[in-house]
Order: structure tokens, then C-alpha cells, then sequence
């Protein structure tokens, strides 16, 4: 089966294949199952075409995968633009939420992942 640019594995059960798109967790996959009206321990290969059209446009509606990169990715360079606090602790590569750094955040520090 192929979502999102991501082929799945025909042998894994549905909840478990659409948990390996980037953005649908266990809670979603179940929310898409309850949906479609599929059970969770149903095998990918055992979908019928009606099945598999359903996941598909569900998975279509749903910002998952590149998509949803892409929104994150330009939300922080959003911030960034902005000159916000928050925009400025991911420029530098720093714990952006409240996260103490005087002596902790020792692998954010050395692992500066730049943004620009």
C-alpha cells in the first residue's frame, strides 16, 4: 500500500502501517480505523479496494508526512522573522521551552543543529 509517499508493508496489521507515516500515532490510526470502519488487527493485504480507497482519502484530508515538515519547519521560521524570543533559542540551537540551560542542555549545546 502506498500513503503519503511512504510504501507500507502488506503483512503489518492496519494500526501498525499507518503508524510508520511521520505524523499519525497510535491515537490517529485508531481514529482512522473507528473511521473506515476497519478492525485494527485486520492485515494490510486482507483491505479490500472500497477499504483501502477510504484510508487513502482520510490520509489525504490529514496534514501528515512532508506536509506536515514543511508547516513546522516554516511556523519556526516564522518565529525566527519575527524576532521572537522563541524564534532566537532555535536559532542558537537552545531548549526553546522554559528548559533550564545554566547546567543542563549539555547535547543541544554541542550539537548545534543550524537552521540557516
Amino acid at each position: 500500500m502506498y500513503l503519503q509517499g511512504v510504501v507500507i508493508d502488506k503483512e503489518l496489521n492496519i494500526i501498525r502501517g499507518l503508524k510508520t507515516i511521520s505524523g499519525i500515532g497510535q491515537k490517529k490510526a485508531e481514529e482512522i480505523c473507528n473511521l473506515c470502519h476497519i478492525h485494527h488487527k485486520l492485515k494490510i493485504s486482507e483491505l479490500d479496494n472500497q477499504q483501502e480507497r477510504r484510508v487513502q482519502t482520510l490520509v489525504a484530508k490529514m496534514r501528515v508526512g512532508h506536509l506536515l515538515k514543511k508547516e513546522t519547519t516554516s511556523d519556526i521560521f516564522n518565529l525566527i522573522n519575527n524576532k521572537t524570543y522563541r524564534g532566537y533559542k532555535h536559532l542558537l540551537g537552545l531548549p526553546v521551552k522554559g528548559q533550564r540551560t545554566k547546567t543542563n542542555a549539555k547535547t543541544t549545546k554541542t550539537h548545534k543543529n543550524s537552521l540557516i
